[in-house]
């Protein structure tokens, strides 16, 4: 299965006998289309990710719906107002409902909650150990942040801990950890806090961007397992966001920095793959071709991380007996 990424104004997109046909045209004429015209079927098209203007046809769009293609339109200047459209073939409505029965019940809440935590936790406190091995001369804060990351790991412990303070060890923790994760990144990049809405500086664009597609994956992941995206464990509730794809995305958050950071220290992405357009900073043309060239590999492994943790979710809720209530609905 593939991922198809369109990021060129004047790519013409079409399907046709079950096959997903792009071209580009050329001149000044655009309807002149160039000899080359690739295609893939439908049937081994995973996502398609557009982050320019195109045009799309409803009968693309009921193709893509068909063959469970996901839709993705990106916006450049903020990765977080962008659009997905995910098949929801899935239909065991009993998990669905056990699910829900699950967000009224804050013992249970708290226990998977708090399992979400320490998966993260664990996940930064191996990138920071990573960093330092690398960056001696940041052993030293490295080494002070991993030691805080652990004493708020052995907090979750505690078996009367709430959601709100796993909410607050989780909010303690982050900060901590980003103030050490910042420091592995050089200076001319002026990394020095998240900054989204727009992001201001080029690490935080690709950390919005990769979240931004994780976060999507995270929602297709949920509908695979015939999980509701939008009823959470750890998160709250929120009008029009899939809080279940949040707290799926917390597990694999380190994952994306530490690639994020390999981008930027194996030069795969450099400052002048970046454009300052007002008070943003933008990936130009040049650094989405990077980026987009490197991102699928790594994709393919975040997808599978995700997709487990569905999984178990979706086995925990079957086999747990306390979630058997179909009978209240």
């Amino acid at each position: 299965m593939e991922t198809i990424f369109i990021d060129r104004k004047s790519t013409q997109l079409k399907c046709n006998q079950e096959r997903l046909y792009i071209s580009k045209s050329v001149g000044k004429d655009q309807a002149k289309e160039s000899n080359a015209m690739s295609s893939i079927p439908l049937s081994h098209l995973r996502s398609l990710v557009i982050s320019c203007d195109c045009a799309l046809s409803s009968g693309m769009l009921r193709q893509l719906a068909k063959f469970d293609v996901s839709l993705i339109c990106l916006n450049n200047r903020n990765p977080e107002a962008s659009f997905i459209s995910v098949n929801e073939s899935h239909g065991n409505v009993l998990r669905k409902m056990n699910q829900y029965y699950l967000l009224s019940c804050q013992n249970l809440r708290s226990r998977f909650s708090a399992l979400i935590v320490k998966r993260k936790i664990s996940a930064q406190r191996t990138l920071l150990k990573s960093l330092s091995d690398h960056r001696k001369e940041l052993a030293g804060p490295l080494f002070f942040a991993n030691k805080t990351l652990r004493e708020q790991q052995i907090k979750l412990n505690s078996q009367k801990i709430s959601v709100n303070e796993i909410m607050g060890i989780e909010g303690y923790s982050s900060k901590v950890y980003l103030q050490a994760f910042k420091r592995a990144f050089h200076s001319e990049l002026e990394f020095t806090k998240r900054t989204k809405r727009p992001p201001k500086d080029p690490v935080n664009v690709i950390l919005s961007l990769s979240y931004t597609l994780l976060y999507y994956e995270a929602q297709r992941a949920c509908h695979g397992q015939s999980l509701d995206p939008m009823i959470p464990i750890l998160h709250s509730t929120s009008y029009g966001r899939a809080s279940l794809a949040c707290d799926l995305q917390e597990c694999l958050r380190p994952d994306v920095d530490h690639w994020v950071w390999q981008l930027f220290q194996q030069r795969i992405l450099r400052l002048d793959h970046f454009n300052k357009v007002d008070n943003a900073c933008i990936l130009n043309k040049a650094g989405r071709k990077h980026f987009y060239q490197a991102l699928p590999d790594v994709m393919t492994l975040w997808r599978k991380k995700l997709r487990r943790h569905a999984q178990f979710l979706a086995r925990i809720i079957d086999s747990t007996s306390e979630f058997n209530q179909s009978q209240k609905f």
